[in-house]
């Protein structure tokens, strides 16, 4: 970084988030099995989404850069950033594809049974073409979802919008958002299951923590990024190498909540 201050000074945006812009169903039965739930009530989700518009609601000047299909679920998350202050000037319509989908159930206050519809859905499908580097050198941070890290093609466009900022001097923020089924480390209808160790995964975080200024996660998604598996091991070890802060949540792994925020994180850096 050639920027000596905390953040470049004038510039449109605060933060721009590339990531996961999903559909939340939430079940109304609270303590109810998934499969004797009678009904859902919608909320924007997605943890770059959630970022975006928990920013937006605190006065920042965010954007969302992301994809969603041509249809209800894809209007109704574009609505709800733009009706909260945030840019979606460069959240696409994806006619080929549809908007990821997530349902959740609320059983205690720790535990959220979930599956993720994300087959082939539009915002894995953001691509190259959908920014350009004036828009990223238009804020002072750019926030990435690890999960757009995962494939081979958004790992390319993630190192793309990276690059771009490198060049202009914009911070840059890894949420590790570690979910093993988006990894393909677990059955598809297990998405509650958030911590799997995998060497694979964590080689890949590895390669790309050098990049980024803040690295953002719970303590689980820590220990995927640091190979370690126990609690008590230092959590700024994965980060050392990169010369990144880090911030971990308080709240054990990162447990979502209907209110289109994630829980509050503290820093331990």
């Amino acid at each position: 970084m050639k920027n000596s201050t905390r953040f470049a000074a004038a510039r449109e945006h605060d933060v721009i988030c590339l990531g996961r812009l999903a559909m939340d169903l939430y079940a109304q039965q609270i303590g109810a099995p998934l499969e004797d739930v009678a009904s859902f009530a919608k909320y924007l989700g997605g943890s770059s989404a959630n970022i975006a518009f928990g920013c937006a609601r605190l006065g920042l000047q965010s954007a969302m850069l992301a994809r969603v299909g041509d249809d209800h679920p894809g209007r109704f998350l574009r609505e709800s950033l733009a009706h909260e202050g945030c840019d979606v000037s460069h959240v696409r319509t994806d006619r080929q594809r549809l908007t990821a989908l997530v349902l959740l159930g609320i059983k205690d206050r720790d535990t959220f049974p979930l599956i993720f519809y994300r087959e082939n859905c539009a915002d894995m499908a953001v691509d190259v073409d959908d920014f350009d580097e004036a828009f990223i050198a238009s804020s002072k941070a750019l926030l990435i979802t690890g999960t757009h890290f995962s494939t081979a093609h958004v790992h390319r466009v993630s190192n793309a919008a990276l690059d771009h900022a490198r060049r202009n001097d914009v911070r840059t923020v890894l949420d590790i958002d570690y979910r093993p089924v988006l990894w393909g480390l677990t059955g598809k209808a297990d998405g509650e299951t958030r911590f799997i160790a995998a060497d694979r995964v964590t080689a890949h975080l590895q390669g790309i923590l050098p990049k980024f200024d803040l690295v953002v996660g719970t303590i689980e998604e820590f220990m995927i990024a640091g190979r370690w598996s126990s609690r008590g091991t230092d959590a700024r070890r994965p980060c050392r190498r990169a010369s990144s802060s880090i911030t971990s949540s308080r709240m054990p792994c990162g447990s979502p909540n209907p209110i289109g925020t994630r829980r509050s994180r503290a820093c331990i850096a």
